[in-house]
């Protein structure tokens, strides 16, 4: 009866997962096929968001920001038509709309008035505090964000920045940026056809003129101040210059990749990859020479039993160390999470690696994980009911039908919980209500059901028999040092993973939170792996040190020792605001540490579960080594 019943389900789970990738590859992405214009051509000029740039501790904001919000009064193209973009751009706030800017192929043009607005005095102070916190402008042209060059150390150093500033604080008051000298670079590939290679902006606030109502370019010297209290009159204008680059638009992504601290960022990789190193070193003598040793005394027949008990304290807790531990249900739903987690993120990764997602594709950062969360969920099925099952679980029912609402459930709530934040503050990151209707529709049509295949998989496994038996009485657990409690060793043990993390963790969160283009994944997958195997590691000695002092109960202590990673992250993203944000606004206090919350749980889930697996095995290979009368 089994046997016909798994080619089925193997046939069902790739009929959801072509249909998934088919649904997937229907959003819209940004085109990586180059463009080529002739002379005159009109460049495709689109606007995006106005977004925070990365703070300095000031009072910054987290609040995206439509490029067309009326409060800006900036000015419009005769037809407003949005731009398609992918699920991802869309959970990420990004909106894009045509531009009113023309700009033709290798036309210099001067100095062209676009259009006069006039701002009320409550906008006017609605702008002077986004410019207070650093908020710039997004543009794209060619699908190129337009950028602006940050000073570098020296000279030779200089960085990329995408988008612009609103404007500036000086020391006479506030002035607005309201005329952008654009530098586009081009490259040629025939007599006919060129490539835009590169865009830059350099702002300019120029003093507003009026001849006869029309707007006109300025010739003053006198910045735009924004005035306290009063309407403001404003005229927006800019300029294009045309210049020749050698390089080919296969590297024009190049130039936003540079970075001053790669030194620092390969410095950090190899301090961690020795600590690292040092752990398996650690392991490794534990396994081959304590455990090796200990093993061939307890399986010689010359050594006498009484003496082994007085001297090794890990076999004397064998009826007791596979007992099942407390609250089954609730720890094989967290290792079924920690397990898609973990497939979800080292896919993720591996895309990175491979150039699918890349700064490029925009949005492919995003809808490649909620793809990969979607069909991740036959992973979260499975390991959960084997886990239930390893732990002589007997509502298997209940559990396959928690495994796939619980966590995500949670996610879900608390997703919408944020939306509505950000509906409250007219942000542009605020997910329109058909975006979730999607997003649910696809977890119901796909997930629920691959979830509900893996876990009917994983109960017809074959049943694991462990290799020693347990006890129908409970062992006493005598006491131990204080080290070795529960609490101590997740603040040691927790603190190790993080420490591998922690530089990548800093630019994780300025490309989450002030939006720079992220694309360290080369450092990425070393500090994945790294972090993986620290996890593994960590728990596999703090089980060994707990199952010496003969306490037998391992299971949810080689899960939260590792998983302690996730509070040190939380607590990280604490000092990250004070440094960083120290913002006074309710709304974006809830918003950065709820999210800093949630982030944090996940990777409690990933890093406890990764460490369980590894502990796992570890003690199923040890005690499969000795012998038992």
């Amino acid at each position: 009866m089994l046997l016909p019943s798994i080619p089925s389900c193997s046939f069902s789970f790739v009929v959801f997962v072509s249909v998934l990738l088919q649904t997937c590859f229907s959003f819209q992405l940004t085109p990586l096929s180059p463009k080529n214009y002739p002379p005159g051509a009109s460049i495709d000029t689109t606007v995006n968001t106005i977004s925070p740039f990365i703070g300095d501790g000031r009072g910054s904001d987290i609040f995206n920001y439509e490029y067309y919000d009326e409060r800006f009064h900036f000015c419009r193209p005769e037809n407003i038509a949005k731009q398609s973009e992918s699920l991802g751009s869309v959970l990420f706030g990004d909106r894009l709309y045509n531009s009113p800017i023309e700009i033709k192929m290798l036309e210099n043009q001067d100095c062209v008035p676009l259009c006069a607005s006039i701002i009320p005095s409550s906008d006017v102070s609605f702008i002077r505090d986004l410019i207070s916190k650093n908020y710039v402008v997004n543009w794209n042209i060619d699908n190129l964000p337009v950028a602006t060059y940050l000073e570098g150390t020296n000279s030779k150093n200089y960085s990329l920045s995408p988008g612009f500033p609103l404007g500036k604080n000086t020391e006479k008051g506030v002035i607005l940026f309201n005329h952008y000298d654009i530098v586009i670079e081009y490259h040629t590939t025939s007599s006919d056809q060129h490539r835009v290679v590169g865009a830059y902006v350099k702002p300019v606030s120029k003093e507003s003129t009026l001849v006869d109502g029309n707007p006109v370019c300025s010739s003053s010297s006198n910045p735009q101040y924004l005035p306290e209290g009063a309407d403001l009159t404003l005229v927006t204008s800019y300029s294009v210059s045309w210049k020749y680059s050698d390089t080919p638009w296969a590297t024009r992504w190049d130039k936003y990749m540079h970075i001053e601290s790669r030194q620092i960022r390969w410095i950090f990789i190899i301090h961690s990859a020795i600590i690292d190193t040092f752990l398996i070193f650690v392991v490794s003598i534990i396994l081959y020479r304590t455990l090796n040793r200990d093993i061939n005394k307890y399986n010689s027949a010359f050594v006498d039993q009484e003496d082994v008990q007085e001297d090794f304290g890990w076999k004397l807790v064998h009826g007791d160390v596979f007992r099942p531990p407390r609250r089954p249900m609730l720890f094989s739903i967290l290792l079924g999470t920690g397990a898609q987690l973990l497939f979800m993120s080292s896919g993720i990764v591996l895309f990175a690696i491979f150039g699918i997602v890349a700064p490029s594709r925009r949005g492919s950062l995003a809808t490649a994980t909620v793809a990969l969360f979607i069909i991740s969920g036959f992973v979260s099925g499975y390991v959960s009911a084997l886990s239930y099952k390893l732990m002589q679980g007997m509502l298997r029912k209940r559990n396959l039908l928690l495994t796939p609402f619980v966590v995500p459930g949670f996610m879900l709530a608390a997703a919408l919980f944020f939306n509505m934040v950000f509906w409250s503050k007219s942000s542009s990151s605020t997910v329109p209500f058909s975006s979730w209707l999607l997003l649910i529709f696809l977890y119901l049509l796909f997930t629920v059901p691959l979830s509900f295949v893996g876990s009917l998989i994983g109960f017809r496994s074959r049943e694991f028999v462990p290799p020693v038996r347990t006890n129908q009485i409970p062992r006493q657990i005598p006491s131990h040092s204080i080290w070795l409690s529960s609490f101590p060793s997740a603040i040691i043990g927790g603190s190790i993973p993080f420490l591998v993390i922690l530089i990548e963790l800093f630019s994780i969160l300025d490309s989450l939170w002030f939006h720079p283009l992220y694309f360290m994944f080369g450092f990425s997958f070393f500090c994945f792996g790294i972090l993986v195997t620290t996890c593994i590691m960590v728990s596999i000695i703090t089980v060994y040190f707990q199952l010496c002092s003969e306490n037998y109960n391992w299971w949810w202590r080689s899960f939260i020792t590792p998983g302690f990673c996730g509070i040190y992250v939380f607590i990280f993203s604490v000092f990250y605001w004070f440094f960083k944000i120290s913002s006074s606004s309710l709304a974006t206090a809830v918003l950065y540490f709820g999210y800093s919350l949630l982030i944090s749980v996940l990777v409690f889930f990933l890093c406890g579960s990764v460490g369980f697996f590894g502990a796992f095995l570890f003690v199923n290979k040890i005690y499969a080594s000795i012998k038992i009368d």
